[in-house]
């Protein structure tokens, strides 16, 4: 269960999601033994990589880089629609295809390094092997599973996350001309990105993590975020299975295990 804990300031916010990501990591490598392997090594390398690019942004936050953190930002946002997109249908199947697709880009890179490698030849044998079980769902070259990424937000009915926040953030990513580049400055469209980091991003990495727990009940529990959706607001988010929602928040504050941000 998840201890509650009191937070009022945004660097604790940064530091309380990785803290339930690092969780949720924990628990999953405890239960390893009952769960798919390639789902597993999918979900580890996704959890572990969000962690990490928080553990980034809070460095970045500390020393008031806050474009830093909105650049990450984005890459946590599209590892967890992956992970959600992955336990959507067919799990197993693109569990080993975004697996397969790093062996492909590797193999790749073997056949065009002009390096004498050891056993390069054995080694490309082998991989190949590999990646013949490699079945995506479209024919796009350069996405795991042949899909552009807007296609993969549809497809999980999160098409407004993609216009509203992942095409905005790219525009960051890609240095887009005239994009607002000094957050310090009071402006709407700057307070928009600023809530997206610590808010709106906490919520879409939760929801990966909601789904985690609906198909392997990793950890029973759920967060409050205090002055969302907006100012003076309450939002409880439960990562249990959603049939029981009522249940577990009710039990969760009657017993004080309620994570606070």
């Amino acid at each position: 269960m998840i201890k509650r804990i009191k937070h009022k300031n945004k660097l604790a916010e940064l530091r309380g999601i990785r803290r339930i990501l690092n969780q949720h990591l924990k628990e999953l490598i405890r239960q390893k033994d009952r769960i798919n392997e390639d789902i597993f090594g999918f979900t580890r390398f996704i959890l572990e990589e969000n962690i990490e690019t928080y553990e980034s942004m809070i460095i970045l936050y500390k020393k008031d880089h806050l474009r830093g953190c909105l650049l990450l930002s984005r890459s946590i946002l599209e590892n967890s629609v992956n992970l959600r997109y992955v336990y959507k249908q067919d799990s197993e199947r693109r569990a080993k295809n975004y697996i397969l697709f790093s062996i492909k880009i590797s193999l790749k890179r073997l056949k065009e390094n002009k390096d004498n490698v050891p056993n390069k030849d054995k080694v490309i044998s082998s991989l190949e092997k590999i990646v013949q079980n490699y079945s995506p769902d479209g024919n796009m070259q350069g996405h795991w599973d042949g899909m552009s990424v807007k296609k993969v937000f549809d497809d999980m009915e999160q098409g407004p996350i993609y216009e509203e926040y992942y095409s905005r953030l790219s525009g960051y990513s890609h240095s887009q001309f005239k994009t607002i580049r000094d957050l310090d400055q009071e402006r709407p469209y700057n307070d928009f990105l600023k809530k997206f980091i610590f808010k709106d991003l906490a919520i879409v990495a939760c929801s990966a993590l909601k789904d985690i727990n609906e198909k392997y009940n990793l950890i029973e529990g759920g967060i409050c975020i205090s002055d969302y959706p907006k100012q003076g607001d309450k939002c409880f988010f439960t990562f249990s299975n959603s049939a029981i929602i009522q249940k577990v928040e009710q039990k969760l504050r009657k017993n004080k295990k309620l994570f606070e941000l």
